[in-house]
C-alpha cells in the first residue's frame, strides 16, 4: 500500500510539472510581441554603431577642412584679435572642429551664428 501512495504522488507530481510547463508555455505565447521587439532592437544595434561610425567619419572629415582652412586664413593675413579668438576657439583643433560640426547638425546651438563666424574669415569654407 505504501508503494501504491509513492506512485501517486510521483504521478501527481508529474501532472504537476507537466501544468507548470503548460503555463510557462501560454505565458512565453503572450510575451512574443515583446520578444520579437527586443529581437528587432538587439538586431539593429550593429546598424547603429555603423551609423555613429560614419557620422564620425564625415565629422572628421569636415574638420579637417575647416580647421585647414582657417589656420591657413589665420597665418596669412592680418586678422583682429577678436575674430581670431572666436575662429580658434570654434575650429581651433581637430576635436574642436568635430564638436562644433556635431553642435550645429544637433541643434546644440544654431549653425548660422557658425556661418556668420566662418563668413567672415574670407575663405572658401562658407561655401562648404
Amino acid at each position: 500500500a505504501a508503494g501504491v501512495d509513492f506512485l501517486s504522488i510521483v504521478r501527481s507530481l508529474r501532472i504537476i510539472k507537466v501544468a507548470k510547463i503548460l503555463r510557462v508555455a501560454r505565458v512565453l505565447r503572450v510575451f512574443s510581441q515583446l520578444r520579437l521587439m527586443l529581437n528587432s532592437v538587439v538586431g539593429s544595434v550593429f546598424s547603429l554603431f555603423w551609423s555613429f561610425v560614419m557620422l564620425t567619419l564625415i565629422f572628421y572629415f569636415f574638420a579637417l577642412l575647416f580647421v585647414h582652412d582657417l589656420t591657413t586664413f589665420l597665418l596669412g593675413n592680418d586678422v583682429d584679435d577678436a575674430l581670431k579668438d572666436e575662429l580658434k576657439s570654434l575650429f581651433g583643433s581637430v576635436q574642436r572642429g568635430m564638436l562644433t560640426l556635431y553642435l550645429a547638425t544637433t541643434g546644440g546651438q544654431d549653425w548660422e551664428n557658425f556661418y556668420n563666424i566662418i563668413l567672415k574669415a574670407d575663405t572658401i569654407s562658407p561655401a562648404i
